[in-house]
């Protein structure tokens, strides 16, 4: 799979390649995913928007919720054909918004690619794709969980912000927080918040719109390396000059908001030092630092560590559930020092 571009569907990128699960005998997008009868009826009449023959249909008795090859409800299919007004009378007639697929479904053949992933909820993408908002905006109010996962574990609220083209997104993630979104939803302990997606994708309008629908900023995420003053300050320092006027504003204003909630900027500054000097020559450590780089190093990796079990406590109270650990990102503790990799990842 190209990383650059992930999986998607309905052509959002010619780069876009299919995973093995995507690959033959995943079945195609068409009408041979129903069997003979009425849910095939209904679905070629989607396909056809011949909205009259579809009511005639849900009103005889076929069933809005019966699926066909890899979990296509009718809902899917009226998604895939863009036939909002079928959709809207699926809705309104008990269609289930939360059907997940129970396989991928290819919509296209290689090098374009395109398909619906298998465990996928159609929240996923009615949040995330190039679509009117209008599928999302039924979904929710037809009782859509604001808060389902994708295959990938993402939230729809992520999902809305991370993808580049997705339009409207301030207005998608309003819509998905006012259905009840946990705006703070981490599901393994080296997941990012929206908050952090958001501020990640420099888009501080919607990290602004979340602290003000009431995002905590004083939480971590990423695994305990996760630090939003970490991350604004590195976009000041690195970033800011390319940003657009507008831009500029509302990230100077989110610094000012973090303060306000009590964040350390001095503290997150000589955390992006420890954690950025080796790659990039424009962040030095203080004289200070450099005498004490070892203490220094050792006492931010407890902080993270610190961090990284508070983030699994908010976890297992989410989900009443021991969380499992990841050792390969969830490194071990000896005695007092934190046995982990170089603090030198990568920008924040």
């Amino acid at each position: 799979m190209l990383a650059s571009c992930g999986l998607t569907f309905l052509n959002d990128f010619s780069c876009v390649a299919l995973s093995e699960e995507a690959t033959p005998p995943s079945p195609r997008f068409n009408l041979d995913l129903f069997e003979e009868g009425g849910t095939r009826q209904l679905c070629r009449a989607i396909q056809e928007k011949d909205i009259v023959e579809a009511k005639r249909l849900i009103a005889s008795g076929v069933d809005v919720n019966t699926a066909g090859a890899a979990g296509v409800t009718p809902l899917i299919w009226a998604y895939g054909q863009e036939n909002l007004d079928a959709f809207k009378i699926l809705l309104e007639n008990e269609a289930d918004p939360n059907v997940r697929l129970t396989n991928s479904v290819r919509y296209n053949d290689p090098p374009v690619g395109g398909l619906f992933v298998k465990d996928d909820p159609l929240i996923y993408y009615a949040s995330s794709q190039r679509f009117t908002i209008e599928y999302l905006k039924l979904m929710l109010k037809h009782g859509a969980d604001p808060d389902l996962l994708s295959a990938r574990h993402m939230p729809p609220i992520v999902s809305a912000i991370f993808y580049p083209w997705t339009p409207d997104k301030l207005e998608r993630v309003k819509m998905i927080a006012a259905a009840g979104a946990d705006l703070d939803l981490v599901y393994k302990s080296y997941s990012n918040t929206a908050l952090a997606v958001a501020i990640q994708d420099d888009r501080f309008d919607i990290a602004l719109l979340l602290l003000e629908l009431g995002a905590d900023p004083t939480i971590s995420y990423n695994n305990g390396h996760g630090n939003y003053a970490v991350k604004v300050e590195w976009r000041i320092i690195s970033k800011f000059e390319i940003y657009s006027e507008q831009a500029q504003k509302d990230l100077l204003q989110l610094k000012k908001q973090l303060q306000t909630a009590g964040l350390d900027f001095e503290a997150s500054a000589r955390e992006l030092r420890l954690k950025s000097y080796q790659f990039n020559p424009e962040i030095q450590l203080l004289p200070e630092e450099e005498e004490n780089l070892e203490e220094l190093e050792q006492e931010l990796a407890k902080t993270i560590e610190k961090r990284r079990l508070e983030i699994i406590a908010r976890i297992e109270k989410r989900t009443g559930k021991k969380y499992e650990p990841n050792k390969k990102t969830n490194p071990p503790i000896e005695g007092s020092r934190v046995v982990r990799p170089t603090l030198s990842v990568g920008p924040p």
